[in-house]
């Protein structure tokens, strides 16, 4: 991620909404579609006939904690989205998972 702003003030809150700038791709305005505070956090976006939905999901596992990234993509244009940028989307959350893991481990 290169950059982050959020559009709303006060608490993250299911409606609240940012603008994400993300390597190779222009940026986009994400809404909060889920929140339950250190379970699922997901937020969705729309372009070019499609519509992005990505999860963050949190499960304890073996005295700590395993995220899971999901992209879901739907509308006219997710088949030709995924068949063309599928590798890059794959790899930029490959790259967001390792960012959080470091995160993580710096923290505790």
């Amino acid at each position: 991620m290169q950059r982050l702003d959020r559009l709303d003030a006060g608490e993250l809150r299911v409606g609240s909404t940012a603008r994400l700038k993300q390597p190779g791709q222009s940026s986009a305005v994400w809404t909060v579609t889920r929140l339950e505070p250190e379970r699922d956090f997901s937020w969705r976006t729309s372009r070019a006939g499609v519509r992005m939905t990505g999860r963050h999901l949190l499960a304890a596992v073996d005295g700590g904690t395993r995220m899971t990234l999901v992209l879901e993509t739907e509308g006219p244009a997710a088949g030709l989205l995924s068949a063309l940028f599928g590798g890059l989307m794959r790899a930029s959350l490959r790259r967001e998972a390792a960012g959080f893991a470091r995160q993580a481990a710096a923290v505790g």
